[in-house]
């Protein structure tokens, strides 16, 4: 049985009596809508229309398959991935002993989607407060307020009702109308829905009965009791989708007028194809995710997708995060959970590589980080972000050579250098005096101003002297400024280069 044959299970022995009332095999009533044409609307009738089912998995498997992460947030307005959080394994790989989180996930969105509402119980144990999440029928919970919070009256399969307080539910509710309890779609959308299914009833009785011979039968004289049975017992052989084009042989003066399609029957096509669109516009689906592609084209279907994931998805990805830190995360102001969507947004690879270079050569993106985009293990010397020269900063160096000067193409590499190596005390520095105080850094400083004066020698032709001096006297620079830190190291994103680069040519001179 597949997921969603799964998902579905709960409901697979529901009938429908002649009142319109929804009756499911454990005795739970739910009252069936029925729109304006006398169409009676219910789960199982909804779920056979191709186009709402193809919604459904759409929302369904793109929630489920997302990464589901919980992060911790840092000072900086930063954060980092929570993998320690109880929460975290909870939410990403098994929220209880029998379902994956994608089944999970999947069968919560097919009840939101279909209910307007998902529940799941939180059971406390080894993991934490919320150590399992048991998905619980919406058809047998009633959801009601008592003092401000919620309440939920749970009938089970067997056993006697009880109530269910707030902080026991895990609650994902679709649009509301009171914010207790989201609204029935099959109710809000009745008339799409009962249309979409009129529609369906029609063309299956239409191949079912009708005579596929496209014409007109005259006879000049009436034909007798005995003539009709004849004709009624010969027109059975052309009656039903599997019988239709046969050759019909006529007799006794009998006349065949051929008929063109029908008005109504060319109706019923184009009411199909509405019917389509009208679900999607319910679902707010963009028509090419279910296949249908008549409006799509190879130069706006990665616009669309992207829309997809914008305006379809975004929503309810939103709706799921607020109710994790609702009801799941103890402490919502350090924790919080949220879903990556980074994957569906990708676009072709000539436009992800373009981007990415922009990104490194503005210095926003180090190349490492692209290589994770890109499921790609990182590489060493590749966390730093690249400076482009002309943002680098600083005064020139003195006696700026000519540029038709033979020693052109040595200044130049000297400036890259001084740029390159600027940028990386810079950037390392702050990390530091953001992270660490007092003597932690002050030994960092001794550590890393140890190995920048041999990066000088080596990068620059700097005499290790003078690059052990130059390094010491930054360090002071720095443990000197006390809490104005930061504005020195502001101060060198301006100066930095240019005065590594007069150092050294003041010294080749």
């Amino acid at each position: 049985m597949g997921i969603l044959a799964r998902a579905f299970a709960a409901s697979e022995g529901d009938l429908l009596d002649n009142s319109g009332v929804w009756t499911t095999t454990d005795g739970f009533m739910l009252q069936s809508p029925t729109n304006a044409a006398g169409v009676t609307i219910s789960e199982q009738r909804a779920r056979q229309i191709s186009a709402v089912m193809a919604c459904i998995r759409v929302l369904a498997e793109d929630v489920a398959s997302l990464p589901l992460h919980i992060y911790r947030r840092t000072s900086n307005d930063g954060r980092d991935r929570a993998t320690g959080h109880p929460l975290y394994d909870v939410l990403h790989r098994m929220p209880n002993r029998w379902q994956t989180s994608f089944e999970w996930r999947e069968l919560m969105m097919y009840h939101v989607l279909m209910r307007g509402n998902a529940y799941s119980e939180i059971i406390t144990g080894p993991r934490g407060f919320a150590d399992q999440l048991i998905p619980l029928h919406p058809d047998r919970i009633r959801p009601f307020q008592i003092n401000g919070k919620m309440a939920y009256e749970y009938t089970p399969l067997t056993g006697k009702p009880r109530t269910l307080l707030q902080h026991e539910v895990f609650h994902v509710r679709g649009l509301s109308d009171d914010g207790i309890v989201g609204l029935f779609p099959l109710e809000i959308q009745k008339e799409v829905f009962g249309t979409a299914i009129a529609t369906e009833d029609y063309g299956a009785s239409l191949f079912r009965n009708g005579a596929q011979i496209g014409g007109v039968l005259s006879h000049p004289k009436q034909l007798g009791a005995t003539g009709r049975d004849r004709l009624r017992t010969m027109l059975r052989d052309f009656t039903g989708s599997r019988k239709a084009f046969k050759t019909l042989v006529v007799e006794d003066d009998m006349k065949f007028t051929p008929m063109s399609m029908r008005a109504r029957d060319a109706e019923f096509l184009a009411s199909r194809k509405f019917s389509v669109i009208e679900i999607c516009r319910a679902f707010r689906m963009q028509p090419h995710k279910i296949q249908d592609l008549e409006r799509s084209t190879f130069s706006n279907i990665e616009h669309q997708s992207i829309e997809h994931v914008v305006d379809t998805l975004r929503p309810w990805l939103v709706r799921w995060e607020q109710a994790i830190s609702r009801d799941l995360i103890l402490r919502p102001q350090t924790f919080f959970a949220e879903f990556n969507v980074d994957g569906l947004l990708r676009g072709d690879i000539a436009s992800r590589y373009s981007a990415y270079g922009t990104g490194i050569e503005k210095g926003f993106l180090t190349r490492n980080e692209v290589r994770r985009k890109e499921n790609l293990n990182p590489l060493p010397g590749l966390d730093e972000p690249l400076t482009a020269m002309n943002m680098a900063g600083g005064s020139p160096a003195p006696d700026e050579p000519d540029e038709s000067n033979s020693g052109q193409r040595e200044a130049r590499f000297i400036r890259a250098a001084a740029g390159r190596l600027a940028n990386k005390e810079i950037t390392a520095v702050h990390k530091a005096v953001t992270a660490r105080q007092g003597a932690d850094l002050e030994a960092w400083l001794d550590q890393f101003y140890t190995g920048y004066a041999a990066d000088l020698t080596s990068g620059l032709m700097i005499p290790h002297g003078l690059a052990v001096e130059f390094a010491l006297a930054a360090k002071q620079t720095i443990l000197s400024a006390n809490g104005n830190m930061q504005d020195t190291i502001r101060a060198w994103e301006y100066t930095r280069a240019g005065t590594l680069t007069e150092l050294v040519m003041t010294e080749a001179i």
